[in-house]
């Protein structure tokens, strides 16, 4: 769906928006519990924007909240929520892990050891 707030809050319990929002969006969702990957697709258009205002250090923290607050650019943003599927950001050594550790408790499949994607080794899972 078309996002209109994007807030990384970053533990905080509160979150600030303008409530003139819901005026002009008579069906709002309201998301605290997701986790973003990372993963956009941009326009052409993105890349003018970013030699146009060359202050864009950051894609979450200055572009997008820039984006979604200006109503000259006439610009949207859109999101899609991952449900069903697995999905997960590597940042460091112990996501990695907890990432390694999924993948094999085959919380991924059918990305998993045992389906033998990779190379000629065989690999099969035993449970106990």
């Amino acid at each position: 769906g078309r996002l209109l707030l994007y807030e990384n809050s970053g533990g905080s319990d509160f979150v600030d928006f303008d409530s003139t929002l819901f005026d002009s969006h008579p069906e709002v969702s309201v998301h605290y519990d997701l986790m973003d990957c990372f993963v956009d697709v941009c326009s052409p258009k993105v890349l003018d924007l970013f030699t146009d205002n060359f202050d864009y250090q950051d894609l979450r923290k200055d572009f997008l909240k820039g984006l979604l607050q200006s109503e000259i650019l006439g610009l949207n943003a859109f999101t899609y929520v991952v449900e069903s599927d697995y999905a997960a950001r590597i940042l460091d050594l112990k996501t990695y892990n907890s990432v390694s550790q999924d993948i094999l408790e085959r919380w991924t499949y059918p990305i998993c050891p045992d389906n033998n994607v990779i190379g000629e080794s065989t690999f099969q899972f035993h449970k106990n």
